[in-house]
């Protein structure tokens, strides 16, 4: 950006907010809105804290067991994930091993086919020439 950009920016942004804090000091239920939402998220950090120091043992104790809990299903979710990893591996073995089984097959039928093609062509072939020898 330029420097007279920034300038421009920085001088709408100070207009913006003179505008908002006048508004802020003008309108009373604004000011008076704002000043009770402040005091009450004062008020929440505040007991949050106290509670904090009076039970921090529980909470404490509380935080460790939740965090082996998750670190429990953590490993046992690797454990499945590990194991179904297995079993696709077994699986894309087993169907590589039904592919080359169906394969094999497939070209010892063809192979079985051509051999019965190639005896019926030579019995036809053998009784043409017996045929002929007998009408002699």
């Amino acid at each position: 950006m330029g420097d007279s950009t920034n300038k421009r920016l920085c001088a709408g942004l100070t207009v913006a907010g003179v505008a908002a804090c006048s508004l802020l000091l003008v309108n009373k239920d604004v000011r008076t809105k704002v000043f009770q939402g402040t005091k009450q998220a004062a008020k929440s950090v505040n007991d949050a804290s106290v509670y904090l120091r009076d039970h921090r043992e529980e909470v404490i104790t509380q935080l460790r067991d939740t965090s082996e809990q998750v670190s429990s299903l953590l490993k046992s979710a690797n454990q499945d994930v590990q194991y179904i990893l297995q079993r696709a591996s077994h699986l894309k073995e087993a169907t590589s091993e039904l592919a080359d089984t169906t394969k094999e097959a497939a070209q010892e039928l063809k192979e079985i086919k051509e051999e019965a093609a190639a005896e019926t062509e030579d019995e036809a072939h053998h009784e043409e020439v017996q045929a002929p020898a007998e009408n002699r």
